[in-house]
């Protein structure tokens, strides 16, 4: 990895303060009860995170166009100062954070204009716009953190904002449980988060650089490489436990097994949220971390396979239970997490490159098929049902064009960004020379050989999914026959320029996104890998850097997992355009199956008997009836009968005779003359 030198821009600073201006404008006209009109609202709103998308592209420039890696730097007020440790406010752009603000800033702003038609009339809608400025704020702190406290700002800070956009219509009882569930979710996965960072700074302490700003971390990871800890008689290295520990943050942020529950439910939110949030923006956080602490990562092969093996499972089962879901929001959020296995996937095999490429081109055809599913809402009354959808082509046209190219993106078809990026993470899983099994484990070295082409294989059968369920979704709700209701399908109509606008310019990026890394093979250099690659470096040794681009090999991988999105595509229009009658038959024939993937493996329902469950009745049995009401309870009750006893006391001396004062006054003078006597 090469150096980079630092260049100051005190400039940056302004990129995540201008959103959240807007929030503090919006916000605060909610609160006093005069929230702004519609169009004023929306316009501060946009125009801000306008501007603080010039900035990014200016920065994002700045550091494209230089030949080596360069950091611009930022630095606020000292935040924190005690001992040996000083903390300033650091923001940081080089060429990962640059390349995560673009997508954020620009997608983000497109999901502010769509949300602008989207949201016309809801009585909450200064209200909504405030709290997008925020997550905004909270996401671009997140990235430009320049040390892992300031990255924790913004870590929570978006799960603050997830949890008030998931619930923002808590009218309705179940969004607002959505919106608790992901916030508790993510609570678990920020402990684990937490630990990590203390554990690096334990080791950088014990290394003698007591730091927690990330490029002192990677200068001294060889320092901190060599420290361990023994954890019930097995000594861990320091890296190892922090790795792991800063990926169980990673899987709660990015809905990795098993922290992946809250994210389907957050479909309860608003369309333009489920964007923002499943698309470039918060889901994406757990992949920038690991990317970002890639050094730590390359210090532990153990860590760097157990992400992969997650990724690769996560990514398979989320697809199989897309298969079955009728919520088209439902199979759009199940398609995330899936995604986001690819994902860790590619990072888990020493490929952090490729899977920050995918993000990148996820983005795009991610967020055009959520604000596409929302254009199809806004026409049939909210309904999300695709089994009340069909024949929507010729009255949504814009929206059919846009949902299909973004549709076969994500498909991976040749020519299409989903094609170069996931490509790459398949061949890169194929030969990968850096995943691991530990000694411990019996026959560890065929394991190890066994891995790549294991994982290679399920994330395969991971694609044909992904490319046979959206064939679906999109079918069912765009051709065949109408199934819509009377009463609803005489409403339909296209959705407004403000929305339509923002989905070409999605699909267009859908198309386009990718061709900034055509594989070698295709007689491309792909730039991005390695334009990232001077800033994330080898993650283990040169050879996982340096992997030889075998012609004749990528090439055959390229053109069988190509094969594998078109079948999908293909076995999806057989099923549900030329035999529609043979799903329900399958469905018939393997009942249990069906029923299994239909109620996602019953994993909601496990947690609820194994975790929640036993924490509500221990917390009613304990806590509310044992801690509340009878030791609180008892204290207050008992404070309220000791001051009643003492005034009764006081009330027999006090009973208005003057006598009975006397009589008083004279005893106790003549207890004071005998105490003074016997003294």
């Amino acid at each position: 990895m090469h150096e980079a030198s630092q260049i100051q821009a005190q400039w940056l600073l302004l990129l995540p303060l201008l959103p959240l201006i807007g929030f503090a404008v919006n916000g605060g006209a909610v609160l006093l009860g005069r929230s702004l009109p519609e169009k004023r609202a929306a316009a501060i709103a946009c125009s801000l995170v306008l501007g603080s998308a010039l900035l990014a592209t200016a920065a994002f420039l700045r550091v494209l166009g230089a030949d080596e890696p360069i950091h611009l730097v930022a630095d606020g007020w000292h935040w924190i100062a005690a001992g040996r440790l000083d903390l300033p406010i650091l923001l940081v752009v080089d060429r990962l954070s640059g390349l995560f603000i673009m997508v954020i800033c620009w997608i983000g702003l497109l999901i502010h204009i769509y949300s602008a038609g989207y949201m016309h009339g809801d009585p909450g809608f200064g209200r909504f716009f405030a709290y997008l400025n925020l997550f905004m704020f909270s996401m671009l702190v997140l990235v430009l953190g320049g040390s892992l406290p300031i990255l924790f700002v913004g870590w929570e800070g978006v799960g603050l904002c997830s949890y008030l956009l998931i619930g923002f219509w808590y009218e309705h009882l179940p969004n607002a449980q959505a919106g608790k569930k992901a916030f508790v979710v993510n609570r678990i996965g920020d402990f684990g988060f937490l630990l990590g960072m203390f554990v690096l700074f334990w080791a950088a302490w014990k290394a003698g650089a007591p730091s927690l700003e990330i490029q002192s971390l990677s200068q001294f990871i060889d320092e901190i490489s060599v420290q361990s800890v023994t954890l019930l008689g097995v000594p861990v290295r320091l890296p190892t436990l922090a790795a792991f520990l800063l990926f169980i943050g990673a899987c709660g942020k990015s809905a990795q097994i098993p922290l992946y529950v809250w994210l389907p439910d957050a479909m309860a939110g608003p369309t333009p949220v489920s964007a923002l949030i499943h698309a470039a923006t918060m889901v994406t956080a757990g992949v920038y971390l690991t990317a970002r602490l890639h050094f730590v990562y390359a210090a532990s092969p153990v860590v760097m396979t157990i992400v992969a093996c997650v990724g690769a499972a996560t990514a398979l089962m989320a697809a199989t239970i897309a298969l079955v879901q009728n919520d088209i929001k439902k199979v759009l959020a199940y398609s995330t997490v899936s995604q986001l296995g690819f994902m860790f996937l590619g990072v888990g095999a020493g490929a952090p490159a490729a899977g920050v490429f995918h993000v990148y081109t996820h983005a795009f055809f991610k967020a055009c098929l959520f604000l596409g599913s929302g254009s199809v809402m806004h026409a049939l009354a909210n309904n999300t049902d695709v089994r009340i959808m069909g024949g929507l082509r010729k009255k949504m046209p814009h929206t059919w064009l846009t949902f299909g190219i973004a549709t076969i993106a994500i498909a991976g078809v040749p020519g299409f960004s989903g094609f170069f990026s996931k490509d790459e993470i398949l061949w890169k899983v194929w030969s990968s020379h850096t995943l691991f099994v530990p000694p411990i484990v019996p026959g560890h070295e065929a394991l190890t050989h066994l891995l790549p082409p294991l994982l290679w294989s399920v994330a395969c059968v991971a694609a044909f999914c992904t490319a046979f369920y959206m064939g679906r979704v999109f079918l069912l709700t765009f051709h065949g026959k109408s199934r819509t209701p009377h009463d609803i399908e005489h409403h339909i109509h296209e959705s407004p320029a403000s929305m339509t606008g923002v989905l070409w310019t999605l699909a267009i990026g859908s198309i386009l996104a990718g061709y900034v890394g055509v594989p070698h093979f295709l007689g491309g250099h792909n730039r991005i890998e390695g334009w990232l690659g001077a800033v994330l470096g080898a993650v283990h040794g040169e050879e996982s850097a340096t992997i030889v681009h075998e012609g004749s090999a990528e090439a055959l991988l390229a053109g069988l997992s190509s094969l594998i999105g078109i079948g999908g595509l293909a076995l999806a229009w057989f099923f549900y355009i030329a035999k529609p009658e043979i799903p329900g038959k399958i469905a018939g024939a393997f009942q249990s199956t069906y029923r299994v993937l239909s109620n996602k493996y019953y994993v909601d329902e496990f947690y609820e008997a194994v975790f929640v469950t036993p924490v509500r009745k221990f917390s009613e049995a304990a806590l509310w009836k044992v801690a509340d009401v009878q030791l609180i309870d008892g204290l207050v009750r008992g404070a309220g009968r000791a001051s009643q006893a003492v005034g009764r006391a006081f009330a027999r001396i006090e009973n208005g005779f003057a006598s009975s004062y006397a009589a008083a006054m004279l005893l106790g003078a003549v207890l004071v003359a005998g105490y003074l006597a016997l003294r």
